[in-house]
Parts: C-alpha cells; sequence; structure tokens
C-alpha cells in the first residue's frame, strides 16, 4: 500500500488537461481509495460516494472516497480504460470530454478547491481542530492592542470599583497587559466582608483590576476544563444556572427515589464555605 506522502505527489502531478481527467485508486486492504483530485472528479462527474475531510498532522486535511475491490467494474465510468499501475494502484483513463471545451487547469483547479472546503470534517477531526486552536490560543502571545480590547470589552460599567480603576485608567491598563506576560502580575489583598441574606457568611471580594485578569484568565481556559467537568457541575458554566441545576436535581430526586415511593435524602457539606 503506497504511503499518503506518494498518493498526494501523483495527484498533484495535474500539468495538463488529459492529466486531470485520470482517476488515481488505490488498493487500502480490501477497498480502493481515490484521494484529492481523483475523489473530486469522481463524485462531481461520475457517480455519488460518501466523501470524508479529515486532517492530518500540521493542520492540513484531504479528502477521499472509496468502494470495495470486487466493486470496481461497478464504478468504473463508461467509454473508460483501466490501467493497472504498480500492484496498488489502478488509473482509469478517461477516452472522452470530461470538462467544457474553454475550461482551464487553473479554473479546475479553483473548482476542486472550493468542493473541497464546502465538504464537512469528520467529528474527529473538528475535536482535533478546537484542540490545536485552544493550545494555540494558549501558547501564542496576544498583541499589546488585543489584550487591551479584551480587557476594555470588559463591562466593567456594571460594578463600581471602576472608579478608583480609572481614576487613572491609561496607565493601569499598560500595566495589567505587561505583567501577566512578564511573569510580574501578583494579585492584591481581597476585601473582606460579612453578608447575612440569605444568611451570614464572610466574603472575600478581589481587587478590581484582578477581576479583570480573572476574566481574561477565564475567557482564555474554560473550554480546556470545562470539557472534563462532570454533568453536574455549575459554577460560572454558561448555560448552567440555577434552573438547569433545579432540573438536574429534581432529576436525581426520582431517579434515586424511584419515583418518589422510597426515601431519598439529599446531602449538604458541613463547611464547605467560611461561615461566621
Amino acid at each position: 500500500m503506497p504511503q499518503l506522502k506518494e498518493i498526494l505527489e501523483k495527484e498533484n502531478q495535474r500539468d495538463s488537461l488529459e492529466q486531470c481527467a485520470v482517476i488515481h485508486l488505490f488498493k487500502e486492504g480490501t477497498f480502493y481509495r481515490a484521494y484529492e483530485w481523483s475523489a473530486w472528479l469522481s463524485v462531481c462527474y461520475f457517480t455519488e460516494l460518501k466523501v470524508t475531510r479529515r486532517l492530518l498532522k500540521g493542520g492540513e486535511d484531504i479528502v477521499f472516497v472509496g468502494f470495495p475491490l470486487t466493486n470496481l467494474e461497478r464504478y468504473t465510468p463508461a467509454n473508460s480504460n483501466v490501467k493497472p499501475y504498480g500492484d496498488a494502484c489502478v488509473d482509469l483513463l478517461l477516452s472522452f470530454p470530461v470538462f467544457p471545451s474553454d475550461a482551464s487547469i487553473e479554473s479546475l483547479q479553483s473548482s476542486f478547491a472550493n468542493w473541497k472546503q464546502s465538504q464537512p470534517l469528520t467529528e474527529a477531526s473538528k475535536k482535533k481542530q478546537q484542540e490545536e486552536k485552544a493550545i494555540a490560543d494558549r501558547n501564542t502571545h496576544p498583541r499589546l492592542t488585543d489584550v487591551m480590547l479584551r480587557i476594555l470589552s470588559y463591562p466593567v460599567e456594571q460594578h463600581s470599583p471602576m472608579e478608583c480603576f480609572e481614576a487613572d485608567w491609561e496607565n493601569n491598563l499598560e500595566v495589567l497587559c505587561d505583567e501577566p506576560y512578564t511573569r510580574t502580575y501578583f494579585p492584591k489583598p481581597s476585601t473582606c466582608f460579612i453578608i447575612t441574606d440569605p444568611k451570614k457568611r464572610e466574603v472575600f471580594a478581589a481587587d478590581f483590576r484582578d477581576r479583570i485578569v480573572h476574566h481574561l484568565y477565564y475567557n482564555y481556559t474554560h473550554t480546556l476544563y470545562e470539557r472534563t467537568f462532570i454533568a453536574d457541575s455549575y459554577s460560572c458554566i454558561k448555560g448552567r444556572g440555577t434552573h438547569y441545576g433545579i432540573e438536574r436535581l429534581q432529576k436525581h430526586i426520582r431517579k434515586e427515589s424511584q419515583g418518589y415511593t422510597v426515601p431519598c435524602y439529599a446531602m449538604s457539606i458541613l463547611m464547605f464555605w467560611i461561615n461566621t
């Protein structure tokens, strides 16, 4: 079986319209597969086959179609010649006009590229693409202007501590942009106070500049962590608010109580929060 590199090199050898009208089929186990240009030629001009588009290492993508070896005659276009090319490849030489008379290699290449991009990625490739993008976003040093826009887009007008931060906002923002990436950022002391509604509790509120950093960090990392959480994690997760939590609790109670027919008890962790 040819290596993928050899297959792609063969597919890229399309220097004339005659070469563009050749379908390369490669034996892989009990199947023939047509890659890239050959896949496009097969699907668009001859027969309907399921198209697969997936990512390769390095971010490149490929498309291919396939059918069993025993069905070669069925998927061979009429008036075409079957020419073996070594032990692992068969060429279908099309002996009739395939493309319009005014077609050029450049226009065909453009049609192929548009068709390829219109094919959906496999679910595994989509997941891989998202993971690679998340890693790239995490490892790429953002430009100062990008960081500034992220910070300025934070809805500070909804929080009264902004007045303290805005007293010298230009200098504060400039310093805040540099500190996380020069590893000189340190949180300021939190403000401690007592609330009594719904019950008496000690609360530590982060400094306003630290809250901006928290949101910036959250925007970069939450997709990496949330996918590892169980379905009953709710805090700061979009779409998992109070109503969602209540519905999940009711579902668990119905399940554990066997439809409210046996006793079921809810558990609370003592001293989970710092209370007075």
